[in-house]
């Protein structure tokens, strides 16, 4: 930020010695350029080949939504090694789930009968995981069923069952399916804790395929201090954000254009927002040229280019018990001609696996400017750039401080 943020003393001692909150300097969004941040999702070895050598010359970190059984496998996609070195050049690394499987609801597109062994649905994720257990419910009625394959025919998608179901599950009452909540718990939980065994700091979530829903919320707002896709409105609040609530938008061409690219950032830079771009490095149209020319627009208009954790730290969203070392992650000091060697060969349009071997797979069907992908049980969206432009930062520090005394 272009001004000094408060730090917890300076409230304490303000409001010891009676001086008005008005008298501590303060990082507000009128006096920002705002800030930008990059996140790159599923963990290809094209991370480190094509993404890292960019915003290294750049000067720029960037963030890695890892699957942390890619990671793992050493030899499917980005390695230990390569993460741990990026992670250490200033990048932030974020949990994408153990084995990216969609934690989100899952609508049910066909009337299910009683006997059923077949359950048709929007698209068939939750099918590559046979031995999964899923929640089949209308919210009225509901069952758990083991999954033992997905596949489609001319009807559809659909998930392949154990066992028949026993009720019946109407469309029209909005009938869906979701993992079961231990399910969704190993997905959260044991994928922070697995990146975090191996030497990454790990602070925020991301959503495979952008689906998300009120259960797996839950797991998520227990063990992470965020998300980075929300939805997909990537102009955030510049202050007082909600980290749960953070959205992004993906800047590959066939989603954004350069003029949509240098748009959004004038609105970044115009508002003092926290701006967020995503992609999938194993996608063609996301080239270097193209990340290139996304930095150097940031910069051209004084804009920040961060973590999400610092864009968090710097709103005061972070206590030292949030983050492994109670710090911010340093922006690389790397000289910018400096780039690293990959430690084995890669293609721009390789996939870490089989779940993502479309580079569209990972990304929803809407447009960045339609808003979230809607899946039943979807919590409400977040503010929108008028009523962020409203909001108060001193409402955040009189809240902050009632959280003191």
């Amino acid at each position: 930020m272009n001004s000094v943020t408060p730090t917890r003393r300076q409230y304490v001692q303000a409001a010891a010695a009676g001086i008005g909150l008005s008298a501590i300097p303060v990082a507000s969004a009128q006096e920002s350029n705002g800030q930008l941040v990059f996140v790159y999702d599923d963990s290809p070895a094209s991370d480190y080949s094509k993404a890292f050598p960019v915003h290294r010359e750049e000067d720029a970190p960037a963030c890695v939504g890892a699957i942390a059984s890619v990671v793992e496998a050493d030899d499917e996609g980005l390695s230990r090694d390569q993460l741990l070195e990026m992670q250490d050049a200033g990048w932030e690394v974020m949990s994408h789930t153990l084995e990216h499987r969609a934690v989100g609801p899952i609508t049910i597109t066909e009337d299910v009968e009683s006997g059923d062994e077949r359950v048709y649905v929007e698209r068939s994720l939750h099918g590559g995981f046979p031995g999964d257990t899923v929640l089949i419910t209308d919210d009225d009625d509901e069952e758990v069923a083991t999954v033992v394959g997905g596949e489609s025919d001319e009807r559809g998608d659909y998930l392949l069952l154990e066992e028949p179901v026993e009720g019946s599950y109407a469309v029209d009452d909005g009938a869906y399916e979701r993992l079961t909540d231990d399910v969704l718990e190993r997905a959260t939980k044991e994928s922070k804790e697995r990146l975090e065994s191996m030497g990454f700091d790990v602070d925020s979530f991301v959503f495979p395929y952008g689906r998300r829903g009120p259960a797996v919320m839950e797991f998520v707002e227990e063990h992470y201090a965020g998300v980075a896709n929300y939805d997909y409105d990537g102009l955030n609040p510049g202050e007082d954000a909600d980290p749960y609530r953070i959205g992004r938008e993906y800047f590959r061409e066939e989603r954004m254009s350069e003029t949509e690219i240098t748009d959004f950032l004038d609105t970044v830079q115009r508002d003092g927002m926290l701006g967020m771009f995503a992609g999938h490095n194993y996608a063609d149209d996301l080239t270097q040229e193209r990340i290139r020319f996304a930095i150097r627009q940031a910069k051209q208009r004084g804009i920040e280019i961060v973590t999400l954790r610092e864009a968090f730290a710097g709103q005061g969203l972070l206590d030292e018990s949030d983050t492994a070392e109670g710090e911010t992650t340093q922006t690389p000091t790397a000289t910018p001609t400096q780039s690293p060697t990959p430690t084995r060969s890669s293609t721009a349009t390789q996939s870490p696996t089989s779940q993502t071997s479309q580079t569209t797979s990972s990304e929803p069907t809407t447009s960045p400017s339609s808003g979230s992908t809607a899946t039943p049980g979807t919590l409400s969206s977040k503010p929108t750039p008028a009523d962020r432009s409203n909001s108060s930062f001193l409402d955040g520090v009189l809240q902050w401080l009632s959280g003191l005394f």
